[in-house]
């Protein structure tokens, strides 16, 4: 939820609060800290704590899957195995993009998706790597398509602020189709969907008002 709420150099802080020994017994941890260590700039370590997550998550033992039952610190389902190993996957694809690796994102966005669950949020943020790639190779109708896959899996989700950079990117490959008209609706309701409830505009609604 920190991340949606655009906080991740405040979650940063909490679990660089942490005793070490503790953050790297627990994957999700591991996996929260990769993420800021993106958003904060410190992409340069987004692997080695995606790695930790992976060791850490190694060393539980597995959870029955049975009606109720829920993971604790020290162990998980098979579901929730899927899901890490899926945020996992797909936080490596969108740091492969930042860094250029474009077929390193393509070969990993399929196994992301095999292993994470209809309506888990990561899918947006996978569904964005996936553009940018298809951005960078020059495949605009491709980009689009997956732009606006992230655009409907934010709105359906309620993250409606997450949905601006997705429209804006949308807008971008409309742009490049001289889809002049349909780009202008299109950061429009950018717009209106980075207005607060008290109508003030949130920090992500420089996306759209930059163009």
């Amino acid at each position: 939820r920190m991340f949606v709420e655009e906080k991740p150099t405040t979650l940063s802080r909490w679990i660089d609060a942490l005793p070490e020994d503790v953050l790297r017994a627990r994957p999700w941890l591991c996996l929260y800290h990769a993420w800021t260590h993106h958003w904060v700039g410190l992409r340069e370590q987004v692997e080695e704590w995606l790695v930790s997550a992976e060791t850490a998550l190694a060393g539980l033992p597995s959870a029955p899957e049975r009606p109720g039952s829920s993971a604790t610190a020290s162990r998980m389902t098979p579901v929730e195995r899927s899901s890490l190993l899926g945020h996992i996957t797909a936080i490596r694809a969108y740091n492969m993009l930042t860094s250029g690796d474009l077929p390193g994102v393509m070969e990993l966005a399929p196994r992301a998706l095999a292993l994470l669950s209809e309506g888990e949020y990561v899918r947006t943020t996978l569904a964005i790597a996936l553009g940018g790639a298809y951005w960078g190779q020059g495949n605009v109708l491709a980009a689009q398509d997956a732009f606006e896959t992230a655009r409907a899996n934010a709105l359906r989700g309620g993250y409606r602020y997450s949905s601006v950079p997705s429209a804006c990117y949308v807008g971008m490959q409309q742009t490049k189709r001289a889809l002049l008209h349909e780009a202008y609706e299109t950061y429009s309701q950018a717009r209106e969907l980075a207005v607060a409830p008290d109508g003030h505009e949130v920090p992500v609604a420089g996306f759209p008002n930059m163009k």
